[in-house]
């Protein structure tokens, strides 16, 4: 069984039931209404059958939650000294059955891919005005009755036309202006906004556009890029899967008597300093936040505590299996992927231990080193699927002040979906002094 790892208090999850549509022909003849009538009944019944069909499978999810939990809490903690053979016993890792499901590449998504990474130029022609899904550099003072207000002033700022990032009214009002150009927006927070003093209120921003940048045009050579680079992606998103599945076979096959107490402690400690460093970009206190995501002191001690075990069963696991396998963090293999690691990240290998914690690195490089080995002991079944739809220009990327971030309108990840344990190191050391203004 598997612990659904979402992030404490971070993310939320999104549950949405389809509907099924059922219709029947016959040679009789019957008036529209009646067919209506029969469509709308049929709607409705099967609307009846899917809620229950996920009221049943959020049931059995939760018991199995709460099982897996209970699990996690009664597990004893052994100390570093004891051997991993009385921690664990291995299930059968060799010979797995996995099936490796790679999306197939179409027309229109190499295109979208395309046109959403494609580069952006500055617009040299001194008529240019800031189109929808242009690039708009601009400065700007926020006022509220004549006074410019705390994080309403930037001298430059990249601006998405068409992100939503700004509230509502701003980036409309931009939209039109040349370079060089400065214009009063005359625009009123919303409601509920997060800050008690702009919330409602109707303010005045000094906009003035320092330059404008636009997409390329795509070429051909930009095309094929593309395809190669969304041919990698999907075998990245294989292979993730793949692992999954192969990591999930073995963690239940295996028996797991012991963890490591001191693995435990060192993921409460480490976890505990990361969430407190966002609530603190947040601006808020540790209650304050506590009781915003509705969680009491001892809930929240109980969620990390769970978290901990369970990374510190993820460890254990990797420290039986290398032992078979007979890798360690000491040969060279492994320098070799933690300097790549680093320089995938910009920083050096000391940098990212730092970051990161030793421990998520060591775990991150061993299991792709282990699963590379597993995998190659197992019988694959390779096979092509269609590509799920997708939009790529729905997908928004927002660079954020590191001081002042504000989570709005996040898709977040489906909780059950499996996800692959990528270590991410945020260098963005760059930031304006202003996000307030973002709705």
């Amino acid at each position: 069984m598997k612990r659904k790892q979402v992030m404490i208090l971070l993310m939320a999850a999104t549950l949405a039931a389809g509907s099924i549509l059922a219709g029947c022909g016959g040679n009789s003849s019957s008036s529209a209404s009646s067919a209506a009538s029969a469509s709308a009944s049929d709607a409705d019944a099967a609307d009846d059958t899917a809620e229950e069909d996920v009221e049943e499978e959020l049931d059995e999810e939760d018991a199995e939650q709460a099982e897996y939990d209970a699990w996690l809490d009664g597990l004893e903690l052994a100390e570093d000294d004891v051997a991993v053979e009385d921690c664990i016993t291995l299930g059968v890792y060799k010979g797995l059955k996995l099936t490796k499901e790679v999306t197939k590449i179409t027309d229109d998504a190499v295109k979208n891919y395309a046109e959403e990474n494609r580069d952006t130029e500055e617009v040299t022609d001194e008529n240019a005005t800031v189109q929808d899904g242009d690039i708009a550099n601009i400065a700007y003072v926020g006022e509220k009755d004549g006074v410019a207000f705390d994080g309403g002033t930037s001298e430059s700022y990249d601006l998405e036309i068409g992100s939503g990032t700004f509230i509502d009214g701003f980036e409309d009002g931009v939209i039109g202006m040349k370079k060089g150009e400065t214009k009063d927006l005359n625009l009123k927070f919303p409601d509920d906004y997060g800050s008690e003093e702009l919330a409602g209120q109707e303010v005045v921003f000094h906009v003035t556009v320092n330059s404008i940048s636009r997409a390329k045009e795509l070429t051909d050579a930009d095309l094929e890029a593309a395809r190669t680079d969304l041919a990698a992606e999907y075998e990245e998103e294989a292979n993730s899967t793949m692992y999954t599945d192969a990591w999930q076979q073995i963690k239940d096959a295996s028996e797991i008597k012991k963890i490591r107490k001191s693995k435990v402690e060192e993921y409460l400690a480490q976890t505990e300093v990361e969430l407190q460093s966002w609530i603190e970009s947040l601006g808020m206190t540790k209650e304050q936040y506590l009781e915003e995501q509705g969680y009491t002191e001892e809930g929240y001690n109980q969620e990390m505590e769970r978290y901990a075990r369970d990374m510190a069963v993820e460890d254990l696991l990797v420290e039986a299996l290398s032992k078979e396998e007979g890798i360690s963090a000491d040969d060279q293999d492994y320098k070799d992927r933690l300097d790549k690691l680093a320089e995938d990240s910009d920083i050096t290998a000391e940098e990212l231990i730092e970051q990161a914690g030793e421990s998520a690195v060591y775990q991150y490089i061993m299991t792709e080193r282990l699963m590379e080995r597993i995998v190659s002991y197992a019988d694959v079944t390779e096979t092509e699927v269609e590509p799920e739809d997708e939009d790529y220009e729905d997908y928004d990327y927002i660079d954020v002040d590191d001081s002042d971030v504000e989570v709005e309108d996040i898709d977040a990840e489906d909780p059950d979906e499996e996800t692959d344990d990528t270590i991410e190191v945020d260098l963005d050391e760059e930031s304006d002094d202003s996000t307030d203004v973002k709705g």
